[in-house]
């Protein structure tokens, strides 16, 4: 009978270990890396220009074996005034989500 508390007490906490190293982690995001440039946009007002595509992974549970990620796509968006880029964003599509199974670290 301690037997089966002790591996219950081990597996309860290996799960919560599992999320909690998965909090710990930063998302991490990639974007296609084409030009985007503002210099045709010489009007004085801030513009806002949809550029590269991108995607934001989070890791939800990290387990070393099986570890599982959140995936969302998105856009960057670049924002120009007077032909020049002063600032960026990227707007995530959140109905775009997807969860991932990943096996034995192989992690993006």
């Amino acid at each position: 009978m301690k037997k089966v508390i002790i591996v219950g007490i081990i597996v309860i906490v290996l799960i919560v270990s599992g999320f909690i190293l998965g909090f710990i982690f930063p998302a991490k995001r990639g974007c296609t890396e084409m030009y985007c440039g503002c210099e045709d946009l010489t009007d004085g007002d801030l513009t806002e220009r949809p550029c590269n595509s991108c995607s934001v992974s989070n890791l939800i549970f990290l387990g070393g074996v099986i570890n599982f990620i959140k995936v969302c796509s998105g856009k960057e968006i670049i924002i120009c005034e007077n032909g020049k880029k002063i600032d960026e964003k990227i707007n995530i599509n959140k109905n775009s989500c997807k969860y991932e199974v990943i096996f034995l670290n192989n992690l993006r």
